[in-house]
């Protein structure tokens, strides 16, 4: 018969000689499968400040679902930079953003039909002021159509025309760096928007120095975290140098055909967009990727997009003023509108 201290011996030891099995099941199954075993990562909440995603590409048709997925990752309003022209596409762009007010904010193209001559330039600048007065709210010219030297005299009239207007110019890689930089500094009373910060986000003190030379040139962070994320110090050291002139953007496009939607996440091949997943994971890491890198000194942040290289960064930690100027204060004050759910 049984005492009761040689029962709890038994009974402790047959619990010792379980708990060893199930510890020699898992490191099997961890050696079959590293990793396999190892508990789902906490997911990323950002800091709850209103955000502007003043970098995004939208038709009509895909307004709605660009809403959604904003709204799903704490984004109150956006700017579609691709707005077509007057007399075009920009008509339709702001018939389907009008009823959702200061939460879409529509920029204008230029049309390279007929382009490049004087004729075409005093065509494309008589436009912007028919643009503006439908609701167009700045000009995006990305790549130049071929011939147009928009960086060069034979363009003055299209940016006399910004100027006179107060139309805000996001610029994309056109032109030569050498360029665009003169064509910045013939231009004071334009601000000008630097996509993808400067397209140069590789190399942000660079991008320092010229802010620091040239007052009315502002970047945007679309497409850059991979490229910041290279230089953490110094990206934070740029930011830093120039809180009131970053905005944030993503550069999110959004694509249709016939009745498939796609989302494309930097680069690569569209998501196709399920109104369920809202893009499912891979959404989620761009966006929580994004945000931990700017709020975070956190270390392994996975890369936001992965197709672009699947490296980890480390976080650049700005303080919550700095980050509130980013998200949402310079482009309400460029703007001249105020972001849903402000109250800070």
């Amino acid at each position: 018969m049984l005492t009761v201290p040689r029962a709890i011996a038994l009974v402790g030891a047959l619990c010792l000689a379980m708990l060893a099995l199930a510890l020699g099941a898992t490191r099997a199954v961890e050696r079959a499968h590293p990793g396999i075993t190892k508990p789902e990562p906490e997911p990323f909440a950002p800091l709850r400040i209103p955000k502007i995603d003043v970098h995004q590409h939208l038709t009509p048709g895909t307004l709605e679902p660009a809403l959604r997925v904003a709204q799903a990752d704490g984004i109150g309003a956006l700017v579609n930079l691709s707005g077509g022209a007057e007399g075009g596409d920009l008509d339709a762009q702001l018939a389907a953003a009008k009823p959702y007010g200061d939460r879409v904010i529509v920029f204008m193209n230029l049309d390279g039909e007929g382009c490049c001559g004087e004729a075409w330039v005093a065509r494309e600048a008589a436009r912007l002021a028919r643009g503006k007065a439908l609701g167009a709210r700045g000009l995006a010219v990305g790549q130049e159509p071929p011939g147009a030297g928009l960086t060069s005299r034979r363009g003055e009239p299209i940016w006399a025309a910004c100027a006179a207007l107060g139309l805000p110019v996001a610029l994309g890689e056109m032109g030569t760096t050498g360029e665009r930089i003169r064509l910045v500094e013939r231009h004071p009373r334009i601000p000008f928007i630097g996509t993808n910060f400067w397209e140069s986000p590789d190399d942000p003190a660079a991008v320092a120095r010229l802010m620091d030379r040239i007052p009315n040139l502002w970047v945007d962070s679309a497409g850059s975290v991979l490229g910041l994320g290279s230089r953490p110090e110094a990206a934070r050291e740029a930011i830093l140098a120039h809180p009131d002139r970053v905005l944030f953007g993503t550069g999110i496009r959004y694509v249709e055909a016939g009745d498939q939607q796609g989302i494309v996440l930097g680069a690569g091949e569209p998501i196709l967009y399920d109104p369920k997943l809202l893009g499912g994971e891979d959404r989620y890491t761009f966006f929580a990727s994004a945000f931990r890198f700017f709020e975070t000194r956190d270390t392994e942040i996975p890369s936001p997009t992965p197709s672009l290289g699947d490296r980890t960064l480390r976080g650049i930690g700005l303080p919550r003023e700095v980050l509130q100027r980013v998200y949402h204060r310079n482009a309400e004050r460029l703007l001249g509108m105020r972001a849903p759910g402000t109250d800070d």
